[in-house]
């Protein structure tokens, strides 16, 4: 048996919608539809780990086998681009035997992204997410550029340090041009959905290129990452209640990081980073710092918890495959 999962593999038929709805949120599958649309959404994503992880024709009966998942996990801005840089080794003892180790987390930054143009540090170019209806960000973006041949160097800049990384998974956070139901498209969500586009085409150009080995480039819907995270409640009403809710969650990882059930391990050199976490939380007493507080905290929790969703994402689609449904502990 050269594949660790059924290429035959479908879901039971039997299981409730409410069921199904459970196992793709478990999974990063699509959340919406008809049920056979909920089954075939879940059973590709399902079996899709089977290439992402690449685990297909690689099984040695002769010995385990071990490779190093290296995640970059970016949660998209021009001014303010947050990304997560995350390891886990994966060990595949027996076709259908795949472990993965605790994540460790390697970088954690939030940055300008011209930062990476003009080798400037991190904290020279952290800024609160701009508002586009405001007066006072017009001087201040009047100053920068965004035509697109400026911001196609940026975004190979960008995506040269993410080669040297040498990732084997690059996660992009999909960008939606309308939010709230509003019919106008801001002109900030042009820019970057048009940032979004060139990141893919640099990654493309570098992989053709052999400048960027065995790397898989995804996208990632942030509606399926809240879900995940908010499995268990409600999601928050409104954007500012959600920011708040996702930096509670990662400010509780960082507190059990020393203990049995850390969901990560951190590396040495976020060490700085953690650290100065817990310390910009946002305060009442200072609204517009805390405003900008909230921002970089937002987006940099935004980072951290796309990557480590999509990690429990695979470990739990081969447990679906493997062990069915019932190993998710989905209710009935």
């Amino acid at each position: 048996m050269r594949s660790p999962l059924p290429s035959a593999w479908s879901l039971p038929t039997s299981l409730k919608r409410a069921q199904l709805q459970q196992i793709a949120t478990l999974i990063g599958a699509p959340l919406s539809g008809t049920k056979p649309q909920l089954l075939d959404g879940i059973s590709e994503t399902a079996i899709a780990s089977q290439r992402c992880l690449r685990l297909k024709d690689e099984y040695s009966a002769a010995k385990k086998k071990q490779y190093e998942l290296r995640v970059m996990s970016i949660d998209m801005g021009i001014r303010n681009l947050a990304f997560a840089f995350l390891t886990s080794r994966v060990t595949q003892a027996h076709p259908k035997k795949v472990t993965f180790t605790t994540p460790t987390l390697c970088e954690w930054r939030r940055v300008g992204l011209r930062s990476f143009d003009d080798d400037q540090t991190t904290e020279a170019t952290e800024s609160a997410d701009p508002d586009p209806s405001s007066s006072k960000v017009d001087a201040v973006l009047a100053a920068e550029s965004f035509e697109p041949h400026v911001m196609a160097g940026h975004a190979y800049a960008f995506a040269k340090y993410c080669a040297s990384l040498k990732p084997t998974h690059i996660l992009i956070e999909r960008q939606r041009f309308r939010s709230g139901g509003h019919s106008a498209v801001q002109e900030w969500s042009l820019r970057v959905g048009m940032l979004e586009a060139m990141l893919y085409s640099t990654f493309h150009t570098l992989s053709k290129e052999k400048m960027l080995s065995n790397t898989t480039i995804e996208p990632m819907m942030p509606m399926r990452v809240n879900k995940y995270w908010f499995r268990d409640q409600d999601i928050p009403a409104t954007g500012k209640q959600a920011k708040l809710a996702k930096i509670a969650i990662v400010s509780g990882m960082l507190q059990s990081l020393n203990t049995s059930d850390a969901a990560f391990t951190a590396g040495t050199d976020v060490v700085n980073v953690i650290d100065g976490f817990g310390s910009k939380l946002p305060r009442a007493s200072v609204a517009t710092k805390a405003v900008k507080s909230l921002n970089k905290l937002d987006d940099m929790s935004d980072a951290l918890l796309q990557g480590l969703a999509w990690l429990d994402w695979q470990q739990n689609r081969l447990k679906l495959v493997n062990d069915g449904p019932e190993s998710l502990d989905v209710c009935g």
